[in-house]
Order: structure tokens, then C-alpha cells, then sequence
């Protein structure tokens, strides 16, 4: 009986253990390995931020397996959408992380993004090869707001108007702000997307339920054997 009851303790406590462990949602963020001018075009999506987001998604889908949906880190002002309202937000458990590197934290959550403080560069993109100080199309100030129209005529044209971009190797302002390029230089989106999450956690309830059936066997199988002699 003692042995009996030592194993159902065992297994009651390691349920009950994964069903505190939190669904980890993390965010991941990468640098695409693909380069676009001001006017970005993705076949079989509109130009501007729908094309944007699809060249995230396939890039994003493409390496990293079960994660997803994708989008740009892009903002236009003429509609007024920020980059800020555009990304995907972890789950209270999760943060934004390297999306090849998920031990490697960018940020804690929205607000932590967007303080003008990155507690690590993005840096990797979705292969998890090394980017160098580059320009990132940005179009996006450290507070994930647009500016004074610097999106390339919200991302489609690829005129000698200028952005804004940013410094995969910076974790300041830097990383989204540092330079002014113009629309028609080909360069690199920062892409933000959920991972795939954490093997799921059963609900306490269940646990409950899935301990008493065990302490039950346990019981019925020492009355058995007291009974067998």
C-alpha cells in the first residue's frame, strides 16, 4: 500500500505541477532576410502593408514551424496606423524573443518595446544568421507611432522620398529609428509573430479529478490484494 500510494502522490503532484505551468505565448521578432524598396509588392496581395505582412508570413512560416500568423513592423500615417497597434501581444507568460533564439528576450511585453530601451537587439533573421547595422524599413518612431508622413506614400512608392529605419543591432531608439533612408534603397522589415506555444496545460479541475481516480485505484488495488490474502 505504501508503495501503491508513494507512486499516486508522484503523479498527482507532477499534474499538478504542469497545470500551474503558464501557456507560454512568446512573440518572436526577426529581421527578413529579403530586401524591398518604398513600394512593396507581394504577389496576390494589395501593395503597402498587405504585401508587407505576407512577405513576413512567408518568410516566418516558411523556417519556423508552427508559428505565425506574421506582420511587418511598419506604420503609415494617412491612415493613421501605427506599428504599435499592428503587432501581435504576448501572452502574460511570454514575451518578445528572438524568434530563432526564443531563450533570448527582446522585450517583456508591448510597453517594454516601445520604451526606447530593447533588453537585447533583434539582430537574427528567420534562418537565425547574424544581420549587420543596416537600415530596417521602419517607417516608425520608438513610441510605434508613424511620423510626418515617412512611409513611402504608405509603402507604395519607391520614390527619392525618405523614411524612417532602424538598426537591427541597436537596443536603444536606435532599433527602429536611426536612420532616413530613401524609398527607393532596397532594404530589410522587422517581422513579429506568436511561436508556437508550450505543450498545453490541463486544468486544474482536471487534475483534481484524473488524482482521485488514482488515489481510488491505489485503494481498490491494496483492498484487492489484503482480500486475495
Amino acid at each position: 500500500m505504501g508503495r501503491i500510494l508513494k507512486t499516486t502522490a508522484v503523479v498527482v503532484a507532477s499534474l499538478v505541477a504542469l497545470a500551474g505551468s503558464a501557456r507560454a505565448q512568446n512573440v518572436g521578432v526577426f529581421v527578413s532576410s529579403e530586401l524591398t524598396d518604398g513600394s512593396i509588392e507581394e504577389t496576390g496581395f494589395a501593395a503597402g502593408l498587405e504585401s508587407a505582412d505576407a512577405i513576413c508570413d512567408r518568410l516566418g512560416t516558411a523556417a519556423i514551424p508552427g508559428s505565425g500568423p506574421w506582420v511587418a513592423w511598419l506604420s503609415t500615417t494617412s491612415p493613421l496606423i501605427p506599428a504599435r497597434n499592428r503587432v501581435p501581444v504576448p501572452a502574460s507568460s511570454g514575451a518578445y524573443v528572438r524568434a530563432t533564439d526564443p531563450t533570448t528576450k527582446v522585450a517583456d511585453n508591448l510597453p517594454d518595446l516601445i520604451d526606447g530601451s530593447l533588453q537585447t537587439p533583434v539582430l537574427l533573421d528567420e534562418s537565425g544568421l547574424n544581420v549587420p547595422s543596416t537600415t530596417i524599413l521602419t517607417g516608425t518612431l520608438a513610441d510605434g507611432f508613424g511620423f510626418a508622413f515617412q512611409d513611402c506614400d504608405n509603402w507604395t512608392t519607391a520614390t527619392s522620398a525618405t523614411t524612417i529605419g532602424g538598426d537591427p543591432t541597436s537596443s536603444g531608439n536606435g532599433w527602429t529609428e536611426a536612420f532616413f533612408p530613401q524609398c527607393q534603397v532596397p532594404a530589410p522589415l522587422y517581422c513579429f509573430g506568436p511561436l508556437a506555444p508550450a505543450a498545453p496545460a490541463l486544468p486544474l479541475p482536471a487534475v483534481l479529478v484524473l488524482g482521485a481516480l488514482l488515489v481510488a485505484g491505489g485503494a481498490y488495488l491494496y483492498r484487492h490484494r489484503l482480500a486475495a490474502g
